[in-house]
């Protein structure tokens, strides 16, 4: 049985992390994105992952949603004042983006709207100049 998460949180890798122990023969296989765990503190990298658990990458936001009238977009929205939610600075998500990169990991990004995308492919691209792996192939 193979489960794919979409966001991992916490207590799922703490359960995990106990079944590979107690349950060697078990069928059930997770895979999945971080976002909020400290993968160190349990011994996963890129090239060593749990037979239980399969950390393909990590996952942020950049903005919000369009319905919601978060994304981050470079001109107003007709139905309010404002250009929505910028949840995270460039200099932050260049940051976070590149300590994630340079430790192997996959990157993916929430992002809607059009300045958003901007800001985020921008960061992609600082990240690989400074350090280039091709092989990692951040999304959108």
């Amino acid at each position: 049985i193979v489960v794919l998460a979409l966001s991992i949180q916490r207590r799922i890798f703490q359960h995990y992390m106990k079944l590979s122990i107690k349950e060697p023969q078990s069928d059930i296989r997770v895979s999945g994105v971080n976002r909020l765990v400290n993968l160190k503190e349990f011994k996963i990298t890129p090239s060593k992952n749990d037979n239980y658990l399969r950390i393909i990458g990590m996952k942020c936001w950049a903005d919000g949603s369009t319905q919601g009238g978060s994304a981050f977009l470079k001109e107003n929205y007709l139905i309010r004042n404002g250009e929505g939610d910028n949840s995270i600075t460039n200099n932050n998500k260049f940051i976070s983006n590149k300590k994630s990169h340079d430790e192997g990991w996959q990157v993916g990004v929430h992002t809607n709207g059009d300045a958003a995308i901007e800001i985020v492919l921008d960061t992609f691209q600082k990240v690989q100049n400074a350090n280039p792996k091709p092989e990692l192939r951040h999304r959108i």
